[in-house]
């Protein structure tokens, strides 16, 4: 009877974890989703300003031509954004901050396809949902795109990590086949790395 009861608490238990997470996750896909759905009525009504509004203010101060960057990529966007499709890449981390105060950050990543009357776009975005430290950092981080024409791999569009400071780069980051190649060997590398760090069999 002691064995029966420890092992249906022990089901409770689980049960209770893996219900919680789900929620988590749908609650994050949501607020991904909401976020893009913003993006896009931004774009097709060119409301730069509410567009900006979207990013965290640490990002936006990391870049002088911010502005600009946004007018450029509503000139790169080729027509109307008639649909979208969750690409179902939704990821996120989260930690403690590194003073030891205990204080928490969380930020969420997310991969898209988005449809306009003429082309095809892949879109990876990051969002810091929590700072407790620094509130500037909450907001999008990161709103990487490039033309689907410019992407040839089998594995979906994960946007820009091809910087010297950052795996992923802040800001806008408009992408082409040239800088898609630099991604992908940015990509073997790391993979060579990593299989580096194992013996062989």
């Amino acid at each position: 009877m002691k064995k029966f009861k420890f092992f249906l608490i022990i089901t409770l238990l689980m049960s209770t974890t893996i219900l919680s997470s789900c929620d988590m996750l749908m609650g994050d896909t949501h607020l991904m989703n909401k976020k893009l759905e913003k993006f896009v009525e931004c774009i097709n009504s060119n409301n730069a300003e509410e567009f900006k509004s979207l990013f965290s203010e640490e990002t936006i101060k990391k870049y002088d031509s911010f502005d600009n960057d946004i007018l450029t990529l509503f000139d790169f966007i080729d027509g109307e954004i008639i649909s979208w499709e969750d690409k179902g890449g939704l990821g996120s981390s989260d930690g403690f901050n590194d003073d030891g105060s205990g204080l928490v950050w969380k930020e969420i990543s997310a991969i898209y396809d988005i449809k306009t009357s003429n082309q095809t776009y892949h879109l990876a975005l990051k969002v810091a949902t929590k700072h407790s430290k620094d509130s500037r950092k909450i907001g999008v981080n990161s709103f990487h795109i490039i033309n689907s024409k410019d992407w040839s791999e089998d594995f979906y569009y994960g946007g820009s990590m091809h910087t010297q400071d950052n795996f992923f780069a802040f800001g806008i980051i408009i992408d082409n086949e040239k800088t898609a190649k630099e991604i992908v060997e940015a990509i073997d590398k790391k993979r060579a790395e990593i299989f580096e760090d194992f013996p062989s069999m």
